[in-house]
């Protein structure tokens, strides 16, 4: 190394020169001076491979870049567009089921649906409770109202109502269903009934290579009666053939992280 080659040519010079001559004091000067030189370059060049090996040393050890998931989402119902039938208005208030529609684990982020007739319309998510037990085996099913969301529609055209508030996104589970509300007459000043329920186009059979239903549940409720809240079970005991157009959108819930690895 330099160190060694500087001590080597001091040695070799005072043993070759006679230490009385002038020139033997300068070539001893100038030798100190190179080997002070490649003492102070060889030691900085160890303290930067020093310093470049701790850099490689903690960036080895810093943790893994947490890798953030795409949100991924799913499209749950029926075509969105024009069918040939519309629900009358003398209907009354009714709250309809489709149990083919089945949501994922996640939250609702938007409604798709051909609307019929202006007025609200109830967008909502079911879970399915088992057999109702009023009832007898195999005749009917309760369904819990896990949420909804109430849209009033001014137009009679395709409608698409997104959930941007994330207070009043529906949180799915497994196995939940899509369904609606339409509510029919509200009873008014003495005793007359108003009209302010919209409704949604559906045909007798499906349209498009869409899925056939088997029927869709209902369950018919009186204009007195209020409406079910969130929490509240229905009993639907009996359904009609019929496709709705009707579509939920579902950001999906993300797994769990993998654990960390030892």
């Amino acid at each position: 190394n330099a160190e060694s080659w500087g001590e080597f040519l001091v040695s070799f010079i005072m043993a070759s020169l006679k230490p009385s001559s002038s020139f033997f004091f300068v070539c001893l000067l100038v030798l100190l001076c190179l080997h002070t030189a490649f003492a102070r370059a060889a030691h900085q060049s160890s303290t930067k491979v020093s310093r470049r090996s701790q850099k490689t040393n903690h960036r080895a050890s810093d943790p893994p870049a947490v890798v953030v998931p795409k949100p991924e989402y799913a499209k749950v119902g029926r075509i969105v567009g024009p069918r040939d039938s519309c629900d009358d208005e003398l209907k009354g208030r009714v709250a309809f089921i489709d149990p083919t529609l089945v949501v994922p684990a996640g939250k609702v982020v938007e409604w798709k649906a051909e609307v019929c007739r202006r007025g609200i319309i109830r967008f909502q998510i079911w879970r399915p409770r088992g057999p109702d037990p009023r009832m007898p085996p195999g005749v009917a099913s309760l369904y819990e109202l896990v949420g909804e969301n109430v849209f009033e529609s001014n137009d009679t055209r395709g409608q698409r109502m997104v959930v941007d508030e994330p207070s009043e996104q529906i949180a799915t589970q497994e196995g939940d269903v899509v369904g609606f509300t339409l509510e029919g007459p509200i009873m008014g000043v003495n005793g007359a009934l108003r009209y302010m329920s919209g409704s949604i186009s559906f045909s007798k059979d499906p349209v498009g290579g869409e899925a056939q239903t088997a029927a869709m549940l209902m369950s018919q409720m009186a204009p007195t009666w209020p409406l079910p809240t969130v929490g509240a079970a229905l009993s639907y005991a009996w359904g009609e053939k019929k496709v709705y157009s009707i579509r939920a959108r579902v950001l999906k819930a993300q797994p769990p992280p993998p654990p960390p690895s030892l």
